[in-house]
């Protein structure tokens, strides 16, 4: 007696179904929420206070290439052109948008978030500050000279 599978399909159709099976189980995940600037793969993304704690960067040695999740603090409320994330030791991480391409909702505060860019540690001249301060409502008194930055190409917003 034959069974099911035999009587319906041939061989050569459960081969193409197996392969199928096999390329969906094996492509990369993707978080569901919505893109801003480049999609990518969240996969392999350190948390912010892994990159802070891991001393991978300091002034002097410029920028490095991360992939990051970390959770909004503050976004800007003039045009969502930067934001701030949430560390545990309260150091000062902004991330600005590649070229000024895209921009962020400005009432994503503590949404979770993965994106990708450049990291580095800058230490702000006094008209930036003030921008800063502006943006955020602040007095200048208020803001960290120095801080990591992060150029992203691409923010997801779950």
């Amino acid at each position: 007696m034959k069974t099911l599978i035999h009587n319906y399909l041939h061989p050569r159709e459960i081969i193409y179904f197996a392969v199928l099976l096999l390329a969906i189980s094996c492509s990369p995940t993707k978080e569901k929420g919505t893109y801003y600037g480049a999609e990518f793969e969240v996969n392999g993304a350190q948390s912010i206070d892994q990159l802070i704690s891991g001393r991978e960067l300091n002034q002097s040695e410029g920028s490095k290439n991360v992939k990051l999740s970390g959770v909004i603090e503050e976004v800007c409320q003039s045009k969502g052109c930067w934001m701030m994330l949430k560390t545990e030791d309260d150091t000062k991480v902004r991330v600005t948008f590649k070229d000024y391409a895209f921009f962020v909702p400005k009432d994503a505060k503590g949404k979770k978030i993965y994106l990708t860019g450049e990291a580095s540690i800058n230490e702000l001249d006094s008209a930036t500050l003030k921008h800063y301060a502006d943006d955020a409502g602040k007095p200048v008194a208020d803001m960290s000279a120095v801080e990591l930055s992060i150029v992203s190409e691409g923010v997801l917003i779950l």
